[in-house]
């Protein structure tokens, strides 16, 4: 999949899009999918419920919201593949994960949520031609492509991976 072109993204976006390094999608989506269930497989349910400071998500919040945000990201992306022209809103993610529960879950659970939505997300990857990933549609009033989308997912992943490792691994009991 080709990186999308600047014009395909929000400077928002851009800063999740610039984290991702090399265009195979897909095996980097399989490369995150297994990360992620190295680090959460490890996790007890209570250590999971830790959050490294007063007002963030604790770990099962955080691999929550990873697989809202894919699943809402990969449905955009089939929306505009699809060639709907029906302008797309935002979300709050914040509301989400508030209204989500996801503590009340175990570890479990929420970590093969994430590879199932993770694996319908590859194969939806792999499906896509090239020229399908450079249409584009409107999300929150702003021009996006399925390229775009799909580089957005993967760096998000890359993003929150981050904090993971820096914030919360490193001070986890």
């Amino acid at each position: 999949m080709d990186r999308p072109l600047h014009n395909e993204f929000t400077p928002f976006q851009a800063a999740y899009i610039d984290k991702v390094k090399g265009d195979d999608i897909a095996v980097i989506l399989e490369d995150q999918k297994q990360d992620i269930s190295r680090i959460f497989s490890a996790l007890s349910d209570e250590a999971a419920l830790f959050a490294y400071k007063e007002d963030k998500w604790t770990l099962k919040e955080v691999l929550g919201h990873l697989t809202d945000v894919e699943r809402i990201m990969s449905y955009r992306a089939l929306r505009i593949a699809r060639k709907d022209k029906t302008p797309l809103p935002g979300f709050d993610e914040n509301e989400y994960v508030f209204n989500a529960g996801f503590n009340g879950r175990t570890v479990k659970d929420l970590l093969n949520e994430f590879i199932f939505v993770r694996n319908s997300t590859i194969s939806f990857v792999n499906s896509l031609s090239p020229e399908v990933c450079t249409y584009t549609g409107f999300v929150n009033d702003n021009v996006i492509s399925v390229s775009a989308l799909m580089f957005i997912i993967t760096g998000h992943t890359i993003h929150h991976m981050d904090i993971i490792n820096d914030r919360y691994l490193s001070q986890n009991p």
